[in-house]
Order: C-alpha cells, then structure tokens, then sequence
C-alpha cells in the first residue's frame, strides 16, 4: 500500500520557513544569556563576595597588628617620660582585639566558602593551617606585648618581635593564596566562556545549516510548481492546447491552482475542439444553401423568362385568334415548365429550411459552451486574485521580521556599548552582545530572501492574471461573433419562409394557369377573354417571381455573411493548437 505523503498548504510552508529560524534565534538567545548569567554569578561569588571580602579582612588585621605595636612603642615612650599613657594602651587593647575579631571574620567566609583547604602553588601550607596557627599564637603574643607594657623597660622582648612577624607572614600568605586563587579562577572562567563560544558559534551553524535546508526543499518545490504553472499559462496564452507531462503536486494552493489551470486546459481544449467541428459542420452547411440559392435563382430566372414568354403568347392571341391553338400549346408548356421549377425550388427551399435550423441548434450549443468556458475563467480569476492577496499578506509579516532584527541588532550594539563601559568586568557581555548582533543579521538576510520570493511569486501570480484577462477577452469575442451568427441565421430562416410563401403562391397561380388553358381549350368562344384572364395572371407570377428573385438574391448576402462570419470563427479556432 502507498503511504500516503504529508502534505501543507503554502500558508503552513510560509510560516514554517519564518517560524523556525525565529525560534532558533530566542532559544539561542535565552540559553546564552541564562549561561553568561551563571558565570556572572559565580565569577562574583568567588572573586568578589569571597576574596575581596577576605583579603580586605587581612588587610585590615595586619594593619590592626601594626596600630597595636605602634601603641605599644609610643606607650614605653611616655612611660619613659613619665606621662600618662593610658591611652595609648587602650588604643594597643582595642586594635588587638580588632585585628582578632576581623581574622575570626576571615576565617568564618573562607570555611562558609569552602576554600579554607587552598595552597599557593609552591607551598603546601593550607589557609586553614594559617588561622590556626593566628588562633593559637595570636593570644599569646597579645599577653606577652600586655604584659610588657606593664613593666618598666622600653625595650620589647626578641620573642614578641618574632611573633609578630610570623603572625604577619601568616597574613601575607593568605593574601598571596588568595590571589593566585583569584588568576587560577578568571583563568578557568576564561577558558569556560572560550568553550561557550564555540558552542555558540556551533548553534550558530547549525541553525544556519537547519534554516538552509528547510528553505532549499520549500523553495525546490514551490519553484517546481511555480515553474509548471509557469509553462501551462505560457502554452495557453500561445495557443497551445496540447496536453502536457504532468508533475507531481501538493495538495496546497499552488497544487490546487496546478490542477485548476490543467482542468482549464483540457476544457478549452474539448471547447475549440469543439467549436471547429461545429464551425466546419456550419461552413458546410452555408455553402451547400449558397449552392442551393443560386440554383433557386437560376431556377427563379428562367421562371421568368417562361412568363415572360408566355405573356408575349397571350398578347399575340389577343391580336390574332387563329394564333390562339398555338399561343395554348405554348402556354401549356410554359405552365408545365413553371411547374416544375416550382417543384425544384420548393425541394431547395425545404432543404435550406432543415440546414437552417441544424445550423441555428449547433450556433445555441456554441453560445451554451462559450458561457461555461467564461464561468469557469472567472472563478480562476477569482483564485488567482485571492493568492495574491494572501502574499500580500506573506510581504507584510516578512517586513515586521525585518524591523524586530533591526530592532534587535540596535539593542545588541547599547548592550556592547555598555559592556564597553563596564571594562574588564563587561568583557564576556561584549562577547555575548556581537553573537546577538550576528543572529540578528542572519534573520534579516533570511527576511530579505522571504521578500525576494513573495515578489517573485506575486510576479508569476499577476502574469497568470494577465493570461486569464486576455482568455476573456478572446472568449468574448467569440461570444460576440456567434450572436452575429445566430442572427443571421434568424435573418435566413425569416426569408427561406417568406420563400416558400411565394412558391405557394406560385403553385396556386400555376393550377389557376393550368385551369384556365383547359378552358380555353374546351371553348374558344371565351378565348379573348380567357386570355385577358391568362394575361393578367402572368403579369402576377412575373411580379411574384421578381419577388421570389429579390428574396434570393437577400439568401444568397446572407449566405455570404454567414461564410465570412464561420471563417473569422475558423481563422480565430485555427491559433489554438489542440
């Protein structure tokens, strides 16, 4: 069994072909943002909230350190001097506690942190091992300086001294741990955001490749049909009616318009199929009733010629009675022959009359078809006229497209302007910024590429209504040309029966002549005025026959206007090519 292929209209096609280069661009977008924000975050967790915090610490305990041997100094100065030096002992007290108290601070972060475990790289000395030695050395060293300060002497112990600057290489250690720290962790980050470059660089391409491949196999097959179309129109507008290889279409617009434009086709080309069977079939018939008139005429001709004889023969038997037996012998063969042309020209004339009307049903039939065939052009007009409306429609959302990417790409160059005047710290933005402008770029050109192929398809669709236009107004012609006919075909038939009037005429003035001679034959007394009654019955077939000639003559116009007519009808079929 054949599966049977997925098919969406060109709306759906349309949209897919925007839709999904639009969502590639926000989900790229939303991943690469959230990921800058993470490292944001934890480049500020780790050097700012926890090394910056610490390192002020220690800064501020060693310098705490110094301020307490500073009073101490100053202290044994005045207590040399004999001055009051209470102060200065309260400032050694309260900066020793101080410098304990930010330590404890130090540590509290470093352990909350987790990074109380780290090593300068050419030392295993952890910070940890650090605080504890601050922790146990620290009181008493504080108790020793105390109680130094208390004594007399200014000098202060080698012990203390040695402490302190133990205590302060501790300090400095952990300052340097926590630096090297720091260049390890921007080196780490550094190298994360190089990965996530490429990672966006390789989005990049394969939404690129992605948006490439949807809109190669949309515009393949849109342009396939576009381009059968295409060749169908041109045909037709070329009069070629000829049946053509046929493609395999979707069930979407541009397939249902594909299969409007070949029912078209085949319509028109049953039509003047038909129309040039009809048109030979009518020229057939016009030429066998031009025949058909000139003999009535010939015929009519020489009817008038006999009455013309015969009114002669009764002139001269009114001068001359002993011409009368000859004048009735003539008279009676003119009767006979009257006769039987009379006959003749009544058989042409029920001839033409069935021609006639076999002429005037097909002419109906023609108007019948030439109707349908300017019905079924409307309705294609109609089709064409709403597809171009609809990529209209198409132009507009592409524009909007194009003025969000414009939108987009200026929000990405503030965003790298401001990154520019975060400095250092804005550097990853900066990064992060040009990709947006990139993506923004990429949608643009795929927005132009969207406008080039709704202008060409709303090219193709005005030419597939330029062609429905010119059909129609060959359709109306020929519309017009077979109302012409038919009313020739009135005229013809209107004359044919005042035609056969006047041969009824005939015959009953031919049975009146005939009546007339037997009477004369039967008694010659009553010749003179038999022959006056002879005499003026010929005077009226004469003018019945002039009659009778004038009509033909009118048959034998319309017969012409008639032949001309079917072959400007013939001229008109013959460009078609069926």
């Amino acid at each position: 069994m054949k599966k049977r292929r997925i098919s969406f209209n060109l709306k759906v096609k349309l949209i897919l072909l925007l839709s999904l280069p639009v969502l590639a661009y926000i989900g790229s977008n939303f991943y690469w943002l959230n990921k800058y924000d993470q490292d944001m975050s934890a480049i500020t967790q780790s050097l700012f909230h926890t090394t910056h915090n610490v390192n002020t610490l220690v800064l501020n305990a060693d310098r705490d350190l110094y301020q307490a041997l500073s009073a101490y100094e100053q202290l044994k100065l005045k207590q040399l001097g004999g001055a009051d030096a209470s102060a200065e002992l309260s400032d050694m007290q309260t900066n020793a506690e101080q410098a304990a108290e930010r330590m404890a601070q130090a540590d509290e972060i470093l352990q909350a942190a987790g990074m109380t475990e780290l090593v300068k790289k050419d030392d295993s000395t952890t910070i940890n091992t650090v605080f504890e030695r601050f922790t146990s050395d620290y009181p008493a060293w504080k108790t020793a300086m105390e109680a130094a300060a208390a004594q007399e002497t200014a000098v202060l112990p080698s012990e203390l001294l040695e402490q302190f600057e133990s205590l302060r290489g501790g300090l400095n250690l952990v300052g340097e741990i926590l630096d090297e720290y720091a260049a390890n962790q921007t080196a780490v980050y550094a190298e994360q955001l190089k990965s996530e470059k490429v990672s966006a660089y390789s989005g990049m391409g394969a939404c690129t490749i992605l948006i490439a491949l949807v809109g190669f196999f949309l515009i393949r097959n849109m342009s396939r049909v576009v381009d059968y179309m295409k060749r169908l129109t041109d045909a037709v507008s070329a009069g070629d009616l000829r049946e053509h290889p046929a493609i395999k279409r979707g069930d979407d617009e541009l397939g249902q318009i594909a299969g409007s434009i070949e029912a078209m086709t085949n319509n028109l080309r049953h039509l003047i199929g038909t129309i040039s069977f009809n048109a030979n079939q009518v020229k057939r018939s016009s030429e066998q009733m031009q025949v058909a008139s000139q003999q009535s005429s010939e015929a009519g001709s020489s009817v008038a010629v006999e009455i013309q004889d015969v009114s002669d023969g009764m002139e001269t038997q009114t001068k001359a009675a002993e011409e009368s037996a000859r004048a009735m012998v003539e008279m009676a063969v003119g009767i006979g022959r009257v006769a039987e042309n009379t006959s003749a020209i009544s058989e042409y004339s029920s001839s033409t009359t069935q021609m006639t009307n076999s002429g005037k049903q097909q002419i109906e039939h023609l108007v019948k078809q030439m109707i349908g065939i300017k019905t079924i052009l409307a309705d294609l007009s109609r089709i064409v006229a709403n597809l171009n409306g609809r990529s209209r429609e198409i132009g507009q959302i592409a524009v909007q497209i194009t003025s969000f990417s414009n939108q987009t790409n200026i929000l990405s160059l503030n965003a790298s302007i401001e990154a520019a005047r975060a400095g250092e710290h804005g550097r990853g933005f900066t990064v992060v910024a040009e990709e947006i402008r990139k993506l923004a770029a990429g949608s643009l050109q795929s927005a132009d590429v969207i406008n080039q192929l709704v202008a060409a398809t709303q090219d193709e669709v005005s030419s597939a209504s330029g062609v429905m236009d010119r059909t129609l107004v060959e359709v109306e012609q020929g519309n017009q040309l077979l109302n012409e006919v038919t009313e020739s075909f009135t005229r013809i038939q209107s004359s044919i029966m005042n035609i056969a009037s006047q041969i009824h005429d005939n015959s009953a003035i031919t049975e009146q002549m005939s009546a007339s001679a037997e009477q004369v034959s039967a008694t010659m007394e009553q010749s003179a005025h038999t022959a006056q009654m002879t005499l003026d019955s010929t005077r009226s077939v004469a003018a019945a026959t002039e009659e009778q000639l004038a009509l033909m003559e009118d048959i034998t116009l319309a017969a012409d206007q008639l032949r001309s007519i079917v072959d400007a009808l013939t001229d008109s079929v013959a460009s078609f090519k069926v």
